[in-house]
């Protein structure tokens, strides 16, 4: 990483005190830098830079000049981190604005671009999941659909078997009868 990284940059990134404005820009124009990475670099903890851009998110005013004041995002209880639906509307957020408005989006929310990217690339993985997907086929019905529809046609039949013969029966009966009086006279 030292190899990456310009040694005059790197030695002002180590100059006391430390310039956190001057290392979250950068952290911010170069994504595959982890804050961690970086923070092991110029020797300070992690805990520090994220404190730091916590402090600079509530510095920030709500009103800059591209990003829309209707657009408020906060975090699940002060954490730090966001729901599934604030992730999509901060990326759509971001995807609207550009140049220093999107560095202003990410300091605002504390957020770095490759948590963009990453939620990005989540979101078009999912898509593509959910597109993949096909719908079930209409005739491909479970066995056991199958089974009850085949059950109730066969019970059908038999009803329909039953009213011939109970017809059958009662024509039996009446002719029965009928050559009974016959008989008698």
């Amino acid at each position: 990483m030292k190899n990456l990284m310009a040694p005059e940059l790197l030695a002002e990134f180590q100059a006391k005190p430390v310039q956190m404005d001057k290392i979250v820009a950068y952290l911010d124009a170069h994504p595959e830098v982890t804050a961690a990475t970086m923070c092991r670099l110029v020797d300070i903890p992690v805990q520090r830079l994220y404190n730091w851009r916590n402090e600079t998110r509530k510095r920030v005013s709500l009103a800059a000049e591209d990003i829309s004041t209707e657009f408020v995002v906060l975090p699940v209880s002060g954490t730090g981190k966001y729901s599934a639906a604030d992730k999509f509307a901060l990326m759509k957020q971001y995807g609207k604005v550009e140049g220093q408005a999107r560095a202003e989006l990410l300091r605002k929310y504390a957020i770095y671009q490759s948590d963009i990217k990453r939620w990005q690339e989540l979101a078009d993985q999912a898509a593509l999941e959910s597109l993949g997907k096909r719908k079930p086929r209409s005739d491909k019905q479970p066995v056991e659909i199958k089974l009850i529809e085949n059950l109730k046609k066969d019970l059908q039949a038999r009803d329909k078997k039953i009213e011939k013969l109970e017809a059958l029966v009662m024509i039996q009966k009446k002719l029965s009868l009928l050559l009974d009086a016959i008989e008698s006279t």
